[in-house]
């Protein structure tokens, strides 16, 4: 089942956008509004409500949550909604995220929504002329014709410049490059280039967890007051946040801190040291009950990483060579990784610089190429007794499942299926995507140098690797 992004939809107007005057305008207006709002408050569910027919016959309940999930939740909250003006009932907005969007909606005739999607504000370049994109597929396995079937309509996208693709299949391992590692390339990628991953580092996080679980220096139902300097664990409102609430996004923190500048599109993590972290949590109160409600928390991973340097007295990218990529020869992966880089390009193909996490890198910084990450995809297949698959063991494990989503430490069980083990990544110019089958011993991972999310091609090549 393919689920396509809200923010792939093109609109394009012919005219200049008048000023908004007709009651359904307003109308239009107040319950963009509304959605907007419900989208910050991490309610899917509410947001659905305001859908017409001809965006529920694209999204079921379970596909929008899951697009909400991946594509929508990365890019909240969104800040100060601009009405820009109104063509033909179609509302168009600014608004600021972690990088400037365009908001485009509009009510059909029972007063619900018929069109509302965002596309990426920044100044597109011209279109180059179509050329054929480049790959190394030889085109002679089963694999091979299931991942050419899945990318090739993908790549030919306008807006994307390359990617690498690993499968694991029958306990083989098979590695697939299309398009270019930047603009001005004449060469393929390869495995070994190193993209950024986004959030799938989380799930790099949620195992050095597991790895501090198994080694008692702490438990996952301990408070996390016990590692925080004494002035910020004086807060109350902190004492019942758990190691497992932050790991499972159910600590009520928001998704950013309200102490960091995100329209600093550019950077926006850059200068968010931990000075300003401990900062906001001297004040911060949950926003719901802790391990009541999922709601996607960058604060919270970022945190969950500081915590850990905290227990062990070492850096992140220390325990991570230590604990994960040292044991597993991942030679191309860590927060710096000495080797050729993909360059990474926002929608209009500008390109856009490596993001700095600072004190949030737990949840975002990680770098790695299509070989190691495909490694890291068949660990989670594995079973072993030592420290590190018993600590993959213990991250795969559900610890909070509300009907719609079942999460482990970081690992996000795909559309609530218990064999699938799943998470992707978004920074400001590369896309990740790691889906593992336990069941049928597969897994597949796809890292691009540009922003179209590769999920649904990704479900893609795992289903149809099963016929």
């Amino acid at each position: 089942m393919r689920h396509t992004p809200l923010y792939l939809f093109v609109l394009l107007f012919a005219h200049s956008l008048l000023a908004q005057t007709s009651p359904t305008e307003k109308r239009t207006d107040s319950i963009c509004r509304l959605v907007v709002q419900l989208l910050n408050d991490s309610q899917p569910d509410s947001a659905y409500e305001f859908w017409g027919e001809s965006i529920r016959k694209l999204y079921t309940p379970d596909m929008w949550r899951n697009t909400f999930k991946t594509n929508i939740q990365p890019l909240v909250p969104m800040k100060d909604l601009r009405f820009i003006g109104s063509r033909d009932g179609i509302n168009a907005y600014n608004v600021n995220s972690i990088i400037p969007l365009n908001v485009y909606a509009k009510l059909d005739a029972t007063g619900k929504m018929e069109i509302f999607f965002f596309e990426d504000a920044r100044k597109k370049k011209p279109a180059a002329p179509q050329t054929p994109v480049l790959s190394d597929n030889p085109l002679k396995s089963h694999p091979d014709s299931i991942v050419e079937a899945a990318i090739r309509p993908y790549i030919n996208q306008s807006g994307i410049v390359g990617l690498s693709v690993g499968v694991h299949y029958r306990g083989q391992d098979f590695y697939y490059n299309y398009g270019l590692p930047r603009l001005d390339a004449d060469t393929l990628p390869d495995n070994r280039l190193v993209y950024e991953i986004g959030s799938l580092s989380k799930t790099f996080t949620g195992t050095l967890l597991a790895l501090a679980v198994n080694q008692k220096k702490l438990s996952l139902d301990q408070s996390i007051t016990t590692f925080l300097p004494d002035s910020v664990a004086a807060n109350p409102a902190l004492k019942g946040i758990t190691f497992r609430h932050l790991a499972s996004h159910t600590s009520g923190f928001p998704r950013l801190p309200s102490n960091l500048d995100i329209t600093k599109n550019e950077q926006p993590y850059e200068h968010y040291d931990q000075a300003h972290l401990f900062s906001y949590l001297k004040t911060a109160t949950p926003s719901t009950a802790p391990g009541k409600v999922f709601a996607y928390s960058n604060f919270g991973f970022g945190l969950l990483g500081v915590l850990l340097e905290r227990v062990y007295g070492m850096q992140y990218a220390d325990l991570l060579s230590k604990y994960i990529t040292g044991p597993l020869q991942l030679t191309h992966t860590g927060v710096s990784v000495s080797a050729a880089a993909a360059q990474g390009y926002d929608s209009g193909l500008n390109p856009v610089e490596i993001w700095n996490f600072n004190s949030l890198q737990a949840a975002g910084a990680v770098r790695s190429d299509a070989k190691d990450l495909l490694r890291y995809a068949v660990l989670q297949l594995e079973q072993g007794k030592d420290p590190l698959h018993q600590a993959v063991a213990l991250a795969h494990q559900p610890v909070f499942d509300d009907g719609t989503t079942k999460i482990g430490l970081a690992w996000i069980r795909y559309q609530h299926q218990d064999e699938l083990l799943f998470h992707n990544g978004s920074t400001g110019g590369c896309r990740s995507f790691l889906l593992a089958d336990t069941a049928a011993n597969t897994a597949v991972v796809i890292l691009v140098n540009s922003v179209n999310f590769a999920d649904a091609v990704g479900e893609q090549i795992i289903r149809n690797l099963k016929k």
